[in-house]
């Protein structure tokens, strides 16, 4: 018995010391996990920072670094109000290109008068297609263009199945959210690219970074606005433009304020000015932003979150909302 104890023991001493050198591996493995996320979490904050604070602390003037005129493609209501509203109070005249013609007309005439700068509008159904850009060209050939804003949209309700939505509003989809597009850019482009200067601001959504079923088309064009956008910076690099991609997320276009008296609210859902405000200040300082820090936060928790709890999570909710309806 005491023979077998003897023999054993050597053993238990090599296992125990072999745990040892596993244990000192598992901690050199923690520790550079640790130091991993730690460097990538600072990272990220000094990014934010650098993004959200020290742009505003040097914004550079937009006529000087882009050019003298500022066009608005497809961007409605108080949204495109607001962005408008930056535009000029930089100096910058307004070219607005939107259906809602009479809408557009009583924005430029105030920011006009309010800021001493020229205005234009032009009455441009993008949901068209290819024959409305001939005219948008003639308007905008002669003009020094310092940055152009893409928000050609078109946006349908929910739908629980594709067969639902219309061929009209198909179309009018792949033509506004996804044809104006490049198609705007193409018009904008050889100027900029001859006076080496400029900017193209494509607004694609949060709703791009993920899958959600019952709506497809819309996040769909949304991810193809991030994907254009990151091929044209890479084409542009070199050539004095910039190019960014703006993950636009929640934001109020009420008028009220009583609907802005919450403080969550207004954190996390800002007015159209002040979204506005900050998405402006992010020009040239990040090809790929959500133009308002809070919202970058919700895009970074997103995009740690197992993508197929958030489809199953859209597609349990989206089924009680429908069937809520239906009772």
């Amino acid at each position: 018995m005491a023979v077998a104890c003897d023999s054993i023991e050597p053993l238990l001493q090599e296992l125990v010391s072999n745990l040892r050198h596993v244990e000192e591996v598992l901690s050199f493995v923690g520790i550079y996990y640790i130091g991993k996320l730690t460097l990538s979490a600072l990272y990220n904050v000094l990014d934010g920072m650098r993004i959200h604070v020290i742009s505003k602390l040097f914004a550079p003037k937009l006529t000087q670094k882009y050019g003298q005129w500022a066009v608005l493609a497809g961007i409605n209501g108080r949204i495109g109000e607001a962005f408008a509203t930056e535009f000029a109070r930089n100096g910058m005249n307004i070219v607005m290109l939107s259906n809602s013609l009479e809408e557009m007309k009583k924005i430029t005439q105030k920011i006009g008068k309010e800021f001493g700068v020229e205005t234009e509008v032009l009455q441009i159904d993008f949901c068209s297609g290819q024959p409305v850009y001939s005219n948008i060209y003639n308007s905008l050939n002669q003009k020094d263009i310092g940055i152009l804003v893409n928000d050609c949209r078109k946006l349908v309700p929910d739908t629980n199945n594709l067969e639902n939505i219309s061929d009209d509003d198909l179309w009018g989809m792949v033509h506004a959210n996804i044809g104006a597009v490049p198609a705007m850019a193409k018009i904008v482009l050889p100027g900029m690219k001859e006076r080496k200067r400029g900017a193209i601001i494509n607004i694609s959504s949060i709703e791009g970074c993920s899958l959600f079923p019952f709506r497809h088309i819309n996040p769909a064009t949304e991810a193809f606005v991030n994907s254009f956008s990151r091929a044209l910076d890479y084409e542009c690099r070199f050539s004095g433009i910039t190019i960014q991609t703006l993950l636009m997320g929640p934001v109020s276009f009420s008028a009220d304020k009583k609907q802005l008296s919450s403080f969550i609210s207004s954190i996390f859902i800002p007015p159209a000015s002040t979204y506005a405000y900050h998405a402006v200040s992010t020009i040239g300082y990040s090809q790929i932003t959500t133009g308002y820090w809070v919202h970058g936060v919700l895009v970074w928790l997103l995009k740690r979150i197992p993508e197929s709890l958030l489809i199953w999570s859209y597609v349990l909710a989206f089924n009680f909302k429908h069937y809520q309806k239906i009772d």
